[in-house]
C-alpha cells in the first residue's frame, strides 16, 4: 500500500508547467480541473464519527418508512445495530442510503450519511 506522503509526492511530481507549486499544492490554483495534493488528501481522509460526511447504521425512531434520498433530522434517528437496537440519537441532517419499512426497529434500520 502506498503511504499518503508518497502518494502526495507522486502527484506533486506531475505539476503542470507554469503553475505555481504552492498554489497547486494547497489546492488554491485557478486550474480547478487539477487534483492538488490538498484536495486528494481531503478525499482520502475519513470524517470523524457523526461528522458531516460520515455514515451511520441508524433506525428511524418513529414508525414510518424511508427511501433512498429521503432526508431526516438526526433527532428522528438513533444509532443502531442490524437488529435495530440502539438508543443514542444523532444530530444534524442525514440522507437515507437504503430503504426501511415501518414495521419494527429492525426493519426501520438502514444506512444514512450526514449532510449537515
Amino acid at each position: 500500500m502506498i503511504s499518503p506522503a508518497k502518494l502526495q509526492g507522486k502527484v506533486a511530481a506531475m505539476l503542470p508547467t507554469g503553475l505555481g507549486q504552492a498554489a497547486w499544492a494547497a489546492g488554491t490554483s485557478t486550474a480547478e480541473a487539477l487534483i492538488s495534493p490538498a484536495k486528494l488528501a481531503a478525499l482520502l481522509t475519513a470524517p470523524a464519527a457523526r461528522a458531516v460526511g460520515s455514515h451511520a447504521l441508524a433506525r428511524r425512531t418513529s414508525g414510518t418508512a424511508a427511501n433512498i434520498g429521503d432526508t431526516l433530522a438526526g433527532s428522528a434517528l438513533a444509532a443502531a445495530n442490524a437488529n435495530g437496537d440502539g438508543s443514542s440519537n444523532l444530530s444534524g441532517t442525514w440522507i437515507c442510503l437504503g430503504y426501511s419499512t415501518d414495521t419494527s426497529s429492525a426493519t426501520r434500520t438502514t444506512l444514512w450519511r450526514r449532510i449537515s
